[in-house]
């Protein structure tokens, strides 16, 4: 009905809402994969709102859904794996309690990144994966609309996306090794002179 359409059409705009605000705590921190995945997820959701408030619900807008939750997914298991690798870590470094005192205070001026460059090359391989899925399944849905006679024009539309976000994560990709390739940036320190207390 057109009030379950407009019901439905709100959530998912509220749900882009919480994924832009996401989206701009992992832009402060430059984690260029997760970022990408979020303006996907965002862009996606705007498309299938918009779509539902028209009250159009057909092959492209059930296909865009999928997306949406295809991503979503991805991203809840790659922050989940991310979560478990650190825990093990922190696990491993309350084990050891031999630590010097610089050491520690060393760690203290260390920012620990919002997701770690391992977890970004494992989400660009993932989404890669997954790209890999589904251009496959519309290549044998195309397979069989040509013995039927014709391209449906759904599918020709998602080949373009397709093609379209493909580019986008190779680029992504080299972006990220360009980015683990820079020296890290030295830890930020009181600017103090110390002839400042010497007196003639």
């Amino acid at each position: 009905s057109r009030s379950a359409l407009r019901d439905l059409a709100k959530r998912q705009s509220k749900a882009r809402d919480k994924i832009d605000e996401m989206n701009e705590a992992i832009k402060k921190e430059q984690v260029l994969a997760f970022t990408f995945l979020f303006d996907e997820l965002s862009r996606g959701m705007d498309e299938v709102a918009t779509s539902l408030k028209k009250r159009r619900t057909g092959a492209l807008v059930q296909a865009l859904q999928n997306d949406v939750l295809a991503n979503l997914r991805l991203a809840v298991k790659t922050l989940d794996d991310e979560m478990k690798v650190r825990q093990r870590a922190q696990e491993n470094a309350d084990r050891e309690q031999q630590e010097q005192e610089e050491q520690d205070e060393n760690q203290q001026q260390q920012k620990q990144p919002l997701v770690s460059a391992a977890a970004e090359l494992v989400l660009v391989r993932n989404m890669q994966a997954q790209l890999n899925g589904q251009t496959r399944e519309i290549a044998e849905r195309i397979d069989g609309s040509r013995e039927n006679g014709g391209l449906d024009p759904v599918d020709e539309l998602l080949v373009k996306r397709l093609l379209a976000k493909q580019n986008k994560i190779k680029e992504l990709f080299e972006q990220i090794l360009e980015q683990q390739q820079r020296p890290p940036a030295a830890p930020e320190t009181d600017s103090e002179d110390g002839s400042e207390g010497e007196e003639d």
